[in-house]
């Protein structure tokens, strides 16, 4: 259940049982299942939040990532993908994650694989 009094602005629901939202202060609190510490609260402020299956992403206000949870998937591969990159959005999944960089560029990564670079197609919006 989510912690009784705080009031969030946005919420992550994993599919590996843990739940991650960001309160109206920026920090980011988790509950559920916290197997590899993918529910471990965080610090902010942050902008966005990402639960995955057993990993947490999130993008600060500077637009740096930081993830935290599983230790093989995706932190150690967020960082080969999108260092020193300024991100607006991300999304992880059980062993893969794309983020959007302010430039409107898509980058995906599938267990260890790049597999792309992409610019948002015309038409789509960004939010």
């Amino acid at each position: 259940n989510p912690p009784a009094g705080i009031h969030f602005k946005y919420i992550s629901v994993g599919s590996g049982h843990h739940v991650c939202g960001i309160k109206k202060n920026g920090d980011i609190k988790c509950w559920g299942n916290n197997s590899r510490g993918q529910s471990d609260s965080m610090v902010g402020p942050f902008v966005q939040v990402s639960s995955g299956v057993q990993s947490t992403c999130a993008i600060n206000q500077l637009g740096s990532i930081i993830c935290w949870g599983k230790p093989k998937f995706p932190i150690s591969e967020t960082r080969d993908h999108v260092n020193s990159k300024q991100i607006s959005y991300v999304s992880i999944g059980q062993q893969h994650a794309c983020v959007i960089e302010n430039n409107d560029e898509i980058i995906c990564w599938h267990n260890g694989v790049d597999v792309g670079a992409h610019i948002v197609p015309l038409g789509l919006l960004v939010a």
